[in-house]
């Protein structure tokens, strides 16, 4: 695979020895997660919704706090679905037996020497350029939903997913919170406290 692409800049940087932050989220061994805690969905008011849509919801929501986010993944190469053979419960990371989209993000991976099999935290330097290719990804549905961005100060995690929209979790309402769920901007949907989820919704 080394060869078969060219080396660009590092968007991403592995923050080896961080692990998610939030006590009250455990990943188990299938990458399921037991959250205790809120969640609420936030919607662009939209009947169709552009990966610009989405990423002005990012900046909107969260520009403010940008350089206090960071990224985790149970499975950072396994982000898009085509990686997978189903039948043989292999993975493949070939950029010839991939998608196109899949492709410019196993770039970024390899670009930022994500190591193949990393299972962690990262931090990313042009948030432009990875939210283009994870969203191109996610509404095209080869990946079902992104990787995990967080606030370890304010105490929330979120989500993309190919609805369009974004699912946020907290365990307790902070000032920053009770902003987000007042937006008018956006649809906002509080959800019954999650207990339990066996995938990402």
């Amino acid at each position: 695979m080394e060869g078969a692409f060219e080396m660009r800049k590092q968007i991403l940087k592995m923050q080896e020895g961080e692990s998610f932050p939030f006590c009250w989220v455990k990943f188990d061994s299938d990458s399921c997660i037991d959250v205790q805690g809120h969640k609420i969905e936030i919607y662009i008011k939209k009947d169709s919704v552009s990966i610009d849509d989405m990423k002005s919801l990012f900046c909107d929501l969260f520009g403010a706090v940008v350089d206090e986010l960071s990224i985790f993944s149970p499975s950072w190469w396994d982000f898009c679905i085509d990686t997978w053979n189903i039948q043989e419960n292999t993975f493949c990371y070939d950029p010839q037996f991939l998608s196109k989209e899949t492709v410019s993000y196993l770039h970024i991976l390899q670009d930022s020497n994500i190591a193949k099999g990393y299972s962690g935290c990262c931090v990313c330097n042009d948030w432009d350029t990875y939210l283009s290719v994870a969203l191109d990804c996610i509404m095209k549905g080869i990946a079902p939903y992104g990787n995990f961005i967080y606030n370890s100060k304010e105490q929330f995690f979120f989500y993309f997913h190919h609805t369009g929209s974004i699912g946020l979790y907290y365990e307790n309402e902070t000032p920053s919170i009770f902003a987000l769920r007042k937006n008018d901007k956006y649809e906002v949907l509080s959800c019954s406290d999650v207990s339990r989820l066996s995938q990402i919704e």
